[in-house]
C-alpha cells in the first residue's frame, strides 16, 4: 500500500496533532508499508517521516523520540555518550538522534532525543533518575500541548508507563542505583543513576496493551489507518491522568500478572 508525505501529514492532523504541539513519537515504520518513490531504502523512509513530522508540527512544534540504549548495567562500568551511543530501539530512533539540530538527554538507560524549540528545555538539565523526580516524564506533564503518537506499533507502547509505576508505588518494582560514565561537554564523568527495576518474574512483564485498549474505549486515543497499520494519538496529560487513576486503584494492572505475595 503506497502513501506520500502529504498523506502522512494529513493523517497526523486528522489524529489530533497540531502545529506547535510537543509530540512523543513511537514508531515501527517498516510495518506501515512502502511510500511512493521509496524502494526499501531505510534512510529515505526515515527522512520522509521526519520531514512529515516537521511539516505537521511547524516551526514551533517539538519532536521527541525514544533513544533508549540501556547502557548502564549492574555488573560493569559502561560509558554513555549521547552523540555516539547507538539506541537499541529500532530504525527511526537510530536515524533521528544523528540528525542536525537534534539533542539527546543524558539518561544512560532510557535517553530521549528531541528536535524543536522545547527540546533543550525538556531534555538538557540536571537529573539523575529515569522515572523519578525531575525525570523527563515528570517534566512533560508541566508543558502544554503535549501528545503521544504511535505509528506502526500496537497500543502497548505507552511512553510513561514506568513513570506511572513509580507514582503508583508498584510493589513489583524497586529503586536501584546504577553506576557508569556519562560524556558531557567532551568530558567523561562517573555518575550514579536511579532506575526502577521490576522483579524478574514472568508475572511482571508489561501489559501496556490492556491499558491502551481501556483508553481507546474511553476515546482518549484516536485511531487512524495509515498504510498497512495505524496511528494512535492521545493528549499526554489526559492519557496519563486516566491511567494514573487506574493504577492507583490497582498497581498490578500494568503487568501480565497474576498478583503475587511480595
Amino acid at each position: 500500500m503506497y502513501f506520500t508525505k502529504k498523506d502522512i501529514v494529513l493523517k497526523l492532523r486528522k489524529s489530533g496533532i497540531k502545529k506547535g504541539d510537543i509530540v512523543f513519537f513511537n514508531t515501527s515504520l517498516g510495518t506501515v508499508g512502502i511510500p511512493k518513490k521509496i524502494k526499501h531504502n531505510k534512510k529515505d523512509l526515515c527522512k520522509l517521516f521526519f520531514d512529515a513530522f516537521k511539516e505537521a508540527l511547524g516551526e514551533k512544534g517539538t519532536i521527541l523520540i525514544p533513544s533508549y540504549s540501556y547502557t548502564f548495567k549492574s555488573n560493569s562500568l559502561k560509558v554513555f555518550d549521547p552523540k555516539n551511543t547507538k539506541p537499541k530501539i529500532g530504525m527511526f530512533p537510530d536515524f533521528f538522534y544523528k540528525q542536525k539540530n537534534v539533542i539527546r538527554s543524558l539518561d544512560p538507560i532510557v535517553s530521549i532525543s528531541g528536535y524543536g524549540p522545547k527540546a533543550k528545555e525538556l531534555l538538557l538539565y540536571n537529573y539523575r533518575s529515569s522515572y523519578g523526580k525531575k525525570s523527563v516524564f515528570e517534566r512533560l506533564k508541566d508543558f502544554k500541548n503535549v501528545k503521544c503518537c504511535t505509528i506502526g506499533l500496537d497500543l502497548s507502547w505507552i511512553p510513561f508507563i514506568h513513570h506511572l509505576d513509580y507514582l503508583s508505588k508498584a510493589p513489583f518494582r524497586k529503586k536501584k542505583i546504577f553506576k557508569g560514565y556519562i560524556i558531557k561537554d567532551k568530558k567523561k564523568k562517573l555518575c550514579n543513576w536511579e532506575y526502577h527495576v521490576r522483579d524478574l518474574r514472568n508475572e511482571t512483564y508489561v501489559n501496556g496493551i490492556k491499558m491502551g485498549k481501556m483508553a481507546l474505549k474511553k476515546k482518549i486515543i484516536c485511531k487512524i489507518k495509515i498504510g498497512y497499520s495505524y496511528i494512535y494519538t492521545s493528549n499526554y496529560n489526559k492519557y496519563f491522568n486516566y491511567l494514573l487513576k487506574v493504577l492507583k486503584k490497582d498497581p498490578w494492572t500494568s503487568i501480565i500478572g497474576p498478583k503475587y505475595k511480595i
